[in-house]
């Protein structure tokens, strides 16, 4: 029992060294901030836009987020993409009536849909590189040096000639020619040569249909939607570039894209004013890209909700900060300034954190949205404690050693904090699924970043609000640092506070005036300075 307790003592002994010592290095650092604001307040930032050059290399991944690194399933994937290939890019259009309607088997609705495979499947084209393509130029095909594209089924095809290879709509006059031939779901020709006509049975189109309605003789009368099926080609699918793209009217922007992604990009824009224009038919659309799309546009959307709350936490902090609630219209005593630098390297933390994950290669997922509002919470949180740690300083100290007292004492607290949860996100890195892993990689690195720009730009932006305060400059932003001189470069922001004890903050600044004064004459209290103050005015 005794062995016991000698070991517990003994580590607590050694925790007790080792945040000793932590408070002792802060406390240094400290003094190196308050001697040198300027210096320290250029390097973070500095820093900071060397991290986000990473955002450059940055990258999104989408694919296999939700399993496990090494699966039996991704290896049997691998040996089968290497046998067969990667299969196709699979666009999905359907068609549905406009006004609502059950019926899309008739010659308007079809016409439509003959129309918007005409002009998206064969006429629409992105030019890439001073390059022309159209979905032909970029199609799957069972063979390189096949003239025709794979397909997955079309509609249109009840009424294909096999000897135009064209959609023939000669001889259909009425919806009652077009349901006769979707029941007769049959293509006949007679080869060069030969005196015999063949036929083709196409009945397995009907899948293309949904919701079929049939009559007593069992024949189509109607249905509800229309399906077609493109397939693309996955040649360029090794290169991901779709945005900044050189433009081929301009001659600006970056070369090398995509072509595949691009035509993808204005095959859903073509689609959405096809759907403005159209009179019969509404088309619905999913192609390969979709999924990255959707998530892309999910992440401008938290990008959006992410800027609500940088100004939500910045009018928050310049409430609590700015000392509305002790000191009225007073602007000497406020720190507001000092707020803004605080959500500032909240700000720079993140962006940061996204840049050197750039660097390192760690691809960007949906999961890593919840980050920025991760570090806000933590980041503003520290930003509180430092300042409140500050007003807590001895009055009597000079500026320097009390930023030295607000980083051994803060300073230590929200490191510890600050450590354990970078390691709690970095055991979290253990795990096998990539979703978590990659997260957890941001957040470690975010937390961390965190606190080294709130030691070093914001406690930097402290140590000139302070040096505002002791000058008497109102605090705005033209003035967060200190110009010392009613007739300085910021006289602006200077004022000359007339002592009235009316005025809560003119009169603390008076007290403190006095204290200090009597502090170094007589060793007063500050309790002994009220009663002084006291006694004069009555």
């Amino acid at each position: 029992m005794l062995a016991t307790m000698d070991a517990i003592n003994k580590a607590c002994s050694c925790l007790g060294c080792v945040e000793h010592g932590i408070a002792i290095t802060l406390e240094k650092w400290g003094r190196v901030v308050a001697r040198n604001p300027a210096k320290v307040f250029i390097g973070s930032g500095l820093f900071a836009l060397l991290c986000c050059g990473g955002f450059a290399m940055l990258k999104s991944e989408t694919e296999d987020l939700w399993t496990p690194m090494g699966a039996p399933v991704l290896k049997d994937r691998e040996v089968y993409t290497e046998m067969f290939g990667s299969g196709f890019r699979i666009h999905t259009i359907f068609f549905k009536d406009k006004k609502g309607k059950s019926n899309v088997l008739t010659l308007d609705h079809f016409k439509e849909v003959y129309r918007f495979d005409t002009e998206l499947r064969r006429d629409m084209t992105v030019c890439v590189d001073d390059v022309s393509y159209n979905f032909t130029a970029l199609c799957a095909r069972a063979r390189p040096t096949d003239a025709f594209c794979l397909a997955g089924g079309s509609p249109l095809e009840f009424m294909y000639n096999i000897e135009t290879h064209r959609f023939d709509f000669d001889g259909f006059t009425t919806d009652a020619h077009l349901l006769e031939r979707i029941n007769d779901a049959k293509i006949r020709f007679t080869p060069e040569g030969s005196k015999d006509t063949f036929e083709l049975d196409i009945s397995d189109r009907y899948k293309l249909l949904s919701n079929i309605q049939r009559d007593q003789n069992n024949r189509i009368t109607q249905a509800e939607t229309l399906k077609m099926t493109w397939f693309g080609s996955r040649n360029n699918d090794t290169n991901q570039e779709d945005s900044g793209c050189y433009d081929c009217d301009t001659q600006t922007g970056a070369m090398g894209c995509n072509p595949t992604l691009l035509w993808e990009l204005k095959f859903v824009d073509e689609a959405a004013k096809f759907n403005e224009k159209s009179e019969f038919v509404t088309v619905h659309i999913q192609v390969e890209s979709s999924v990255s799309m959707a998530l892309g546009a999910v992440i401008l959307g938290d990008v959006a909700k992410l800027n609500v709350s940088f100004v939500v936490i910045i009018v928050y902090s310049i409430i609590v900060l700015g000392k509305a609630s002790r000191c009225g219209t007073c602007a000497v005593l406020s720190r507001t300034a000092v707020a803004f630098a605080g959500v500032s390297s909240v700000g720079m933390s993140i962006a940061a954190c996204y840049g050197l994950n750039g660097y390192f290669g760690v691809p960007l997922t949906p999961v890593t949205n919840v980050l920025p509002f991760i570090l806000i919470g933590i980041g503003v949180d520290d930003m509180f404690v430092l300042a409140g740690a500050l007003d807590r300083a001895p009055r009597h100290l000079d500026l320097e050693d009390r930023i030295a007292y607000m980083m051994k004492t803060a300073g230590t607290s929200i490191t510890l904090t600050s450590v354990t949860d970078a390691v709690a996100f970095a055991l979290g890195t253990t795990t096998s699924f990539p979703a978590l892993k990659y997260f957890c990689i941001f957040a470690a690195i975010g937390v961390m970043l965190d606190f080294a720009f709130q030691i070093t730009f914001f406690c930097a932006a402290l140590v000139w609000d302070e040096q505002r305060i002791l000058a008497k400059e109102r605090d705005c932003f033209c003035c967060v640092i200190c110009c010392a001189e009613p007739d300085g470069n910021c006289k602006c922001c200077y004022v000359e506070v007339p002592f009235s004890p009316r005025n809560i903050c003119t009169y603390t600044l008076y007290i403190n005036q006095i204290y200090m004064h009597l502090l170094h004459e007589y060793s007063f209290t500050y309790m002994q300075t009220y009663v002084y103050i006291y006694t004069l005015h009555v």
